[in-house]
């Protein structure tokens, strides 16, 4: 990863961190995942790049063993991303986020995540949603 990119990414993340994501784009909605670690998920279009919004909380242990650099996956049209860049989560509540560079605003995809320790893969899927006039 280049240092131009590494220095866009940390703009975009302090701006979806600093607006608490709601200013999340309206076409995804924001997902829970509830299990020993709770993991909800708000999808964010920005420029050309997909940022998720990862807030969890453990029942018990530690967060740090959650690499979502290494554990999530991006599916869209069938091809698989790994992320460009993620942050860490830490402790037994944490907020993170993930950023994937794409050619385009994906209408659907699925984020998969492994090894979450309760389980060995999670699957949210989302479909972006018409808006209205």
């Amino acid at each position: 990863m280049n240092t131009r990119w590494l220095g866009a990414s940390a703009a975009i993340v302090a701006v979806v961190v600093a607006t608490g994501s709601g200013q999340q784009d309206p076409g995804y909605a924001k997902q829970v995942s509830v299990g020993a670690v709770t993991l909800e998920l708000a999808p964010e279009w920005q420029d050309s790049v997909l940022v998720v919004l990862v807030r969890a909380e453990a029942e018990s242990g530690e967060l740090g063993v959650i690499n979502l650099k290494e554990q999530v996956r991006l599916v869209v049209d069938r091809r698989v991303y790994s992320p460009d860049a993620a942050s860490t989560l830490k402790g037994r509540r944490g907020v993170a986020w993930v950023l994937f560079r794409l050619p385009r605003k994906p209408q659907q995809f699925a984020i998969s995540i492994w090894k979450v320790p309760d389980t060995d893969l999670r699957i949210l899927r989302w479909s972006a949603v018409p808006l209205t006039p």
